[in-house]
This record gives C-alpha cells, structure tokens and sequence, in this order.
C-alpha cells in the first residue's frame, strides 16, 4: 500500500506515513491473528464488532483523540484536509508520535540501541520502522549509527500476534554490547506459537533477509543472511 502523504507536518516535521507491505507479509485476516477485515460492507458508527480492525482502531482515534466527540462520524474525517480538526491532529503527534531522529544526547552517553519490528504488523506499519531508521543514517550517516544502532525485521511477526510469535534473547545481546563493546550481528528467534513451537529463524541485520538455503525450513541454520 502507497504511503499516506500529508501536506501539513505532524511532529518532528514528519508529512508521510509508511504504507503497509500488504504483498510482503502483514497478516491482516486468517487463523493467526486476532484482528481481520471484518464482516461488514459499511463501517458501523460507532465501530463494532464486526467491523474490520482497521476500522476500530481509527474510529476511536477519530472520536476520542481528535474530535473528542464521541458520536462524530469518522467516515467524513479526511486527514488529508482535516479543516478545523489539523491544529488537534498536529497536538495528537506531538503528544504520541516518537519520531524525532535526533538522538544525539543519546549517542554522546554511549547508548545502544537494539530496533525491531514484525513483517506481518497490521497496526503499525513495518516501514515506518524502517522510515525511521532512514532518518538515523541521514542525520548521523551510516558510519555512526552502525556503531550505535542495530535494526531487524521479523519474518512473520505481527502486532504480538502473527504465524512467527518470538522469544529473542535480545537483552544478552545489548549487554554485551554494552559491556564488552562486541556488538550483535544475525541474532536468532525462537517460535512460541504451540502449533510450530520451538521452531527457528536467523534475525538478519536491515537490509539483509532470511533466504532458504536448504534443508530442515524450522531450523535457522537453514537460511542465510541475504541481500538478494
């Protein structure tokens, strides 16, 4: 799906949010997840519970964040032409929305920073994560933020729902980052669904994926880290 391009900025100056890799992986209906498209042809107002879960999530933000009038028609809020409504949605980012890039205070103090994000999100736009680790190379530059920063995207993971659902031991991997300054590379991910359990896959540095190489697809040693 394209981005959403909005011609007024909401906080940190940011005018674009990252559409959804629907044709790559995010789960937006099926067995794995708790959220789907909904049964109803028309959007109820209020939303319900046959309402696609897209919906329900944007009614209420609509309603109770922008508007605060619980009985507002959402369907006739447009975010491309708020009218009234855009002063209150630039307050709503600047309350919620954490996309400011500049880290530096953070950098200065030695921080490390372990980022991922599940392929298969149907809340929150995989690429926003991956917008957002842009903007970290175009401030800082490549070079710097490799020695502060490590990003990963999550084959089949959703919004903590999702065919992957992971354990990662990614704390050991910060400490001893941290501590011995050895920073993390391809990490590995364990499945907790009861159905696939104990299942596992390489987490590969962005860009790089997870590419079948052959043999046992549950096990990690399968795939290699690649970047076509």
């Amino acid at each position: 799906a394209a981005p959403l391009q909005l011609p007024y900025p909401l906080a940190n100056g940011v005018t674009r949010y990252a559409g959804y890799n629907i044709l790559a992986g995010s789960v937006f209906a099926g067995p794995n997840t708790t959220r789907d498209l909904g049964e109803s042809r028309v959007p109820a107002n209020p939303a319900g519970k046959k309402d696609a879960n897209q919906w329900v999530t944007g009614d209420q933000w609509v309603k109770y964040f922008v508007t605060r009038v619980p009985t507002f028609d959402s369907l006739t809020f447009d975010p491309l032409n708020p009218g009234t409504y855009q002063s209150r949605v630039q307050t709503v980012s600047a309350l919620t929305d954490a996309t400011s890039a500049d880290l530096s205070a953070y950098v200065a103090k030695g921080g490390k920073l372990i980022m991922t994000h599940g392929l298969a999100d149907e809340i929150v736009s995989t690429d926003s994560s991956t917008d957002y680790y842009n903007g970290l190379v175009q401030r800082f530059g490549q070079s710097t933020v490799d020695g502060f920063v490590r990003f990963y995207l999550m084959p089949g993971v959703g919004h903590g729902t999702g065919p992957f659902h992971p354990a990662i031991d990614s704390l050991s991997a910060l400490d001893q980052w941290v501590e011995t300054g050895k920073a993390p590379e391809t990490l590995s991910m364990s499945d907790l669904n009861a159905a696939t359990l104990g299942r596992t896959r390489p987490l590969c540095r962005y860009p790089l994926w997870p590419k079948y190489i052959g043999g046992d697809i549950n096990v990690a040693a399968s795939f290699q880290c690649a970047s076509s």
